[in-house]
Parts: structure tokens; sequence; C-alpha cells
């Protein structure tokens, strides 16, 4: 069964206790969160190192994986040695591999006034700098598991980028799908569910990463897991789960309300009773319902932009 994966606020520690005594066994933390304005490690990163690592400075005898995924602005200040120095002293039981941009959105207007989505040159080169950080990180790290994160602008890029990391011998993957929705487009949406339908067939277990949506936990159950910060982004909106829909809360923001929406979350994940079945149409892996009832993806709500706090 499909499992949800919390994504901490580490940096807000009013939020540090919102999963506690809630039948959850890993938690998701970002490294983005630990990063100062500057792209040095600030003052909770030490705070961890302090305690003698997450775990610890948690409270919290699960899993914890460490997430690389964060803004395109901080990328470029990450060495394989930085990424080593945190989880070497954070000691996450997981990190997910290198981040890198792959132009998924970008607009490019040639001066025929012909338009194409995403930049193929750059792209490359940006999953080629993240695989070479990998194959450095890998062996510096030997204490914490990497999780492959697949990216690409197009499928072409995104079988390469796999088979690259499984020749390091990662079989565990995760997919940043809120890439594709933040974008709000059905093209993207359509492309996401394509994407990871590829990626589940050629790996041991997948990670749909930015996976909020409470309205297609069925339709993407062929995932492992969910990771999700949605408990606390809908709360700072003063909103709150009821089921799968969202209601305007009769509170203002508060670590309770996020941890009400968590818990609902928790309750909507026993709902998903059934894998849905996947099949190859086209040469492209696609939902069985949408070829016999030939339903479309719908755009859904992005994952909010990075919330100061």
């Amino acid at each position: 069964m499909t499992k949800f994966l919390p994504i901490l606020k580490i940096n807000q520690p009013s939020l540090l206790a919102v999963h506690k005594n809630l039948p959850i066994n890993v938690v998701i933390v970002r490294l983005q969160d630990l990063v100062s304005p500057t792209y040095k490690f600030n003052s909770i990163f030490d705070q961890i190192k302090d305690a003698g690592g997450i775990h610890n400075h948690l409270g919290f005898d699960g899993e914890v994986v460490l997430s690389s995924i964060m803004r395109d602005d901080i990328l470029p200040h990450f060495s394989a040695e930085k990424y080593a120095l945190a989880i070497n002293l954070l000691k996450p039981n997981f990190y997910t591999t290198p981040d890198c941009e792959t132009y998924e959105g970008e607009v490019i207007k040639l001066p025929d006034g012909r338009i194409f989505y995403g930049n193929v040159e750059k792209s490359l080169n940006q999953i080629q700098r993240s695989l070479s950080l990998t194959r450095t990180l890998i062996p510096l790290c030997p204490d914490s598991a990497p999780l492959g994160q697949v990216k690409g602008c197009n499928m072409q890029q995104l079988k390469f980028h796999m088979t690259q990391l499984k020749s390091l011998g990662i079989y565990d993957f995760v997919f940043h799908i809120g890439d594709f929705f933040r974008h709000g487009n059905p093209v993207f949406v359509q492309k996401a569910k394509s994407y990871a339908t590829f990626i589940k067939r050629h790996s041991r277990t997948l990670m749909l990463y930015g996976m909020g949506s409470q309205k297609k936990l069925c339709e993407y159950s062929f995932a492992d897991s969910y990771a999700s910060m949605n408990y606390f982004i809908k709360a700072r909106r003063g909103q709150e789960y009821i089921g799968t829909k969202l209601r305007r809360a009769g509170e203002r923001y508060s670590p309770s309300l996020a941890r009400k929406n968590l818990i609902q979350m928790l309750k909507n994940m026993t709902n998903i009773s059934t894998q849905t079945i996947l099949t190859k149409y086209l040469e492209v892996p696609a939902w069985e319902e949408d070829i016999v009832y030939n339903v479309s993806a719908m755009p859904e709500e992005a994952m909010a932009a990075e919330i100061a706090h």
C-alpha cells in the first residue's frame, strides 16, 4: 500500500512535534531548510549537529530521508563534498541524489516564431553534473543510502538518467512530480504520469515528491510513497482538509491546524484499496482507464512556493 511521508518544516521549531504519536515511521527533512541566505549552513544545522544527528534532534526512532531537492539558486553552491558534510553530520538513513535544473517548463521562442518547451542541451548538462556529483558522493557517505532522483526534460533524458543511476547500484527512486503540477498545464500533468509510470516499471520503489493532491491519491497509487508538506501549506493558508476536500478553517494558522491536516491526510491514505493497472499504450506508459474512457489528466493545484519563515 502507498505510504504518506510528511516533509517536515525543520526550520520551524513549533512544527517539530507535528508527527509525534502518529502512525508515521518515515519522515523527510529538506536540506534547503538548513541553508542560510548566503548559502552557508544555518543555526538549525548546527543544532542538529550538536544533538548528534537528525534522529536525536527530532526525538524520532523511525527512518529519516534527507532531501536534496531545493531551489535552483542554491544548487551551484553545493559540491559533492558539501553534500557529504551535511549527510555525514546529520546522519539520515537515506538521502536523495543531487538535484538539478532540467528546464521542463522553459519557453524557447525561435526567430521563425516557433515555440518549444524545455532546453535539451542545458538539461543534459545539468543531469551530467548531477551524475558526477553522485558518483563522488556515494563513497563519501557509507552510512546513508542514496535514493536516485530522476530528472529530464524529455523521456530520453529520463531514461538516460535512470540508467546511469542504476549503474551506480541505485534501485530506489524519487520523482519530483510537484515540478510538473506547478505549471498548471494538462500537458505537463500528463507528462508527469507517463514519466512516473516508466520509473515505477524499472525500479524497486518509487517516491512521488510533492504529491499533495488528496483528490488524486488513487490515480497515482502505483507509487510506493507520496511525500508532501501540504498539511502545513494548507494550514498556513487557513485551510483544513475534510476528507479529501479543502475548506476555510474556523481558526487561524497554528501547529495544531497543521497536525489536524496531517491526521486527515493519513486517514485519506487508508482509502487507497487497490492499485491501478498499468499498461503500455503506443509506447507510452498510461493508465488503463485513460485508454478505455479517454479521460485526460486534469491540472491540479501546485505545491506552494518556498515559504519563508
